[in-house]
């Protein structure tokens, strides 16, 4: 084709070629203007069916006058029948092809998106509606002008759907449930379609994935996509509610108009721009998890040790910008790409290091990096021996700042240097503390706080083994191993040492927190504690993980728990604990395969976990999937959980012998009672024979069982809320019913 002349086009060059045709540069030799040539792949030249879709493109998109809209001139055909149409050359590149350079700016996705409502509202107004609407048929001009183009699939509104051997026309990942169903469509299926557009654009990801056209076209019926702010957090919540609106299920649910949307886009984007879009010009740096050259879990914590205390020097700097911690490890164990890393981190600097030991012996090499250009701003090597550890620590920091050309002001020196401890061995002891801490299971909880307690002999003013200290006494409570009144003795008093060794340490105030809340039901003095806690340190990532948890008990606030999970998972993305938290709100907010889906997800990331497991399980018996959560429940390890959970899942199945053979040998087992209360009275809830629910209730409240926290909002006690005697005990625990 290159280099000849149809009609009085001179073809240039060849600039694409899909399934609905192939498309070329070319030269209007009669009104001397550069144009882009569509034609019919041969393939499908003598297709009835195929020419006349071809002519539908014509004819739709030249009715359309539209800036966001791709210019037709005409249609023709060569001497041999081959259909062409002749369409407005611009210069730039597909959506598609935009979204796979990178992550588009929020400012960038409003934009293309008003403008391609602008195109869309156009066409529905001339009774056409589009049908194949996707970022491949979305151009962008060098200069940020959305152009619409390839109308081959558009149909009159009033037309039947199109179908070719049984087969739904259209692209399937871009089809809305009706189109995918083959059933007559409307206007609002081009509205589906632009909310999938719009999570691509935000996410780089598609709503509805799966390697076989089948499986996609029954999550596109049949589930919910995750939220937007699930996968990108950053994002508003104003923009996840006008893409989840656009993706619902029935039509009906859907913006009605494209022009319904214009006006809360417009909105966004005349919104001031968020305070970090206006401090680019701040530098800003991830800390990147030094590399282990020994390959030994002893060097490993102190690796993973290192680098959080290094990047939370640096947070406390007003004149730096500092990724959180936790958000580094995701590139833990990888050779990252510094700009995937720029990217994802919204920084444009990374130091990153490496440490080798013998014996006593260390070696570090560190290098600061630009992003954008992959040059080294400084780089040194440090031979230290352990003793050394913190004076190394020190002078790393000291050489960024100096690097970054940070100016510091008052007492920023000072805060450079502030740790809280100085002894090599309690330092290391806590980190394995930490380690095991975060696996969240009764013996490893058992560890930890046995590496706490000789973090302390080794330095008994080390304000942060008090609070990791306070933490085990907080979670073991859960699994009955220590009582609430154990709990209360010895982990507040851990608590209140931390805080009062340092006022300033985010990690003693959540400690705290959590256990007033769990264990003592002081809600307002809870919540002050946990907010003083997150403004301390704002990249501790425990305090929202723990008050998602709160709040989702004394008023049920789903929406606020939910925003405190994600924030949480923000802050630290690789701990799988974490992570669980978006399960658990979902669960207690009856979003019960949004619940199913987060924890498989957090599953990804340790298949073992304990609360990860117990919650699926239960997401699972609600859908009614019994069998699959009597699977589930088999990886829970605590013998409550697991007992209390399968017990309700019969019942509610209608094994009723097997429901009550639980009963009686939790009844008999040596399971403290506050413990086992809690557990049967979730199985007679399955049973529905309230007078043992309530009777099994009264023993939990009595002995302040912390499972009764968020667990009283769980669907298993849905069937008794309407009962006088819930109100009561609600009551006496502070919480509405």
């Amino acid at each position: 084709m290159i280099g000849t002349t149809i009609s009085h086009y001179k073809v240039i060059d060849k600039l694409g070629e899909g399934g609905m045709g192939v498309v070329y540069k070319a030269h209007d030799t009669k009104l001397d203007r550069t144009v882009a040539l569509k034609f019919l792949p041969s393939r499908l030249g003598t297709d009835e069916t195929e020419k006349q879709r071809f002519i539908n493109e014509a004819k739709a998109a030249s009715a359309l006058d539209h800036s966001n809209i791709c210019a037709i001139h005409s249609i023709d055909e060569t001497d041999d029948g081959n259909l062409f149409i002749v369409m407005a050359y611009y210069e730039g590149m597909s959506l598609k092809q935009k979204i796979e350079e990178g992550p588009l700016p929020l400012k960038d996705v409003v934009n293309y998106t008003i403008q391609i409502v602008s195109g869309i509202q156009k066409a529905h107004e001339k009774g056409v509606i589009h049908r194949d609407l996707k970022p491949a048929n979305i151009f962008i001009t060098i200069d940020d002008q959305v152009k619409i183009i390839d109308f081959g699939l558009a149909k009159a509104a009033e037309q039947a759907l199109l179908t070719k051997s049984g087969t739904t026309l259209g692209t399937v990942p871009y089809m809305s449930p009706e189109q995918a169903r083959g059933e007559k469509v409307d206007h609002r299926t081009d509205i589906w379609a632009l909310g999938v557009v719009m999570y691509e654009m935000i996410t780089r990801q598609r709503p509805f994935k799966s390697d076989y056209e089948m499986a996609l076209v029954y999550s596109i019926i049949k589930e919910d996509p995750l939220p937007v702010t699930e996968i990108s957090p950053e994002v508003p919540g104003s923009i996840d509610t006008i893409v989840m609106k656009c993706l619902e299920k029935d039509p009906d649910h859907r913006y009605q108009q494209m022009n319904d949307l214009i006006q809360e886009l417009d909105q966004i984007n005349q919104s001031p721009e968020p305070e970090k879009e206006k401090q680019k010009d701040i530098p800003s740096i991830a800390v990147l998890p030094f590399v282990n050259m020994n390959r030994n879990d002893d060097t490993e914590f102190f690796c993973d040790g290192i680098t959080e205390d290094i990047s939370m020097a640096l947070t406390k700097l007003d004149g730096l910008n500092v990724a959180a911690h936790n958000s580094s490890f995701q590139f833990k164990g990888k050779t990252p790409d510094l700009k995937e890393v720029g990217r994802t981190l919204k920084v444009n600097t990374v130091l990153m290091g490496s440490l080798r030991s013998a014996g006593n012996r260390l070696r570090f090499n560190v290098q600061l990096s630009d992003v954008r250009d992959g040059y080294v701003i400084w780089s040194e090597r440090y031979d230290r021996v352990m003793e050394d550890i913190f004076d190394i620590q020190d002078q790393i920091s000291h050489a960024v700042v100096d690097a970054l050309k940070v100016e510091l002001v008052g007492n920023e020196k000072q805060k450079l240097k502030k740790r809280s401890t100085e002894d090599i061995e309690a330092y290391n002891l806590y980190l394995k503390g930490r380690y095991y801490w975060n696996q969240r299971t009764p013996e490893s909880i058992r560890k930890a706080k046995q590496h706490f307690e000789r973090a302390l002999t080794e330095d008994e003013n080390y304000a942060l083994a008090h609070s990791g200290k306070a933490d085990c006494f907080a979670s073991i409570g859960l699994f009955g191993v220590v009582s609430p009144q154990e709990v209360l003795d010895e982990g507040r008093t851990a608590a209140l040492k931390a805080i009062e060794i340092d006022p300033d340490l985010a990690e003693g105030h959540t400690s705290l927190a959590f256990i007033e809340a769990v264990y003592n039901w002081k809600w307002q003095f809870a919540d002050r504690k946990f907010q003083q806690a997150k403004t301390l340190d704002p990249n501790y990532a425990t305090a929202p993980f723990w008050r998602a948890i709160f709040v989702l008990s004394p008023n049920g606030r789903h929406d606020e728990a939910l925003t405190e999970a994600r924030l949480a998972r923000r802050l630290n993305p690789t701990a799988a604990i974490i992570d669980s938290g978006l399960a658990m709100v979902y669960f207690y907010a009856n979003k019960f395969n949004e619940a199913i889906r987060a924890a498989k997800q957090t599953l990804e990331l340790d298949p073992a976990l304990l609360g990860a497991n117990w919650m699926l399980g239960r997401a699972l018996v609600q859908t009614g999937e019994v069998q699959n959560a009597l699977d589930v429940f088999d990886k829970v390890k605590d013998v409550n959980m697991k007992q209390g959970s399968i017990g309700y899942a019969y019942a509610v199945a209608g094994e009723k012998e097997k429901a009550y053979e639980i009963v009686n040998n939790m009844v008999q087992s040596e399971i403290p009672d506050y413990i086992k209360a809690y557990h049967i009275a979730i199985i007679y809830s399955g049973l529905n024979e309230r007078d043992e629910v309530f009777q099994w209730l009264e023993k939990a409240i009595e002995e302040h069982c912390p499972l009764l926290l968020w667990n009283c909002r769980g669907p298993e006690f849905n069937n008794v809320r309407n009962d006088s005697r819930w109100k009561n005990l609600m009551d006496r625990m502070g919480l509405p019913a």
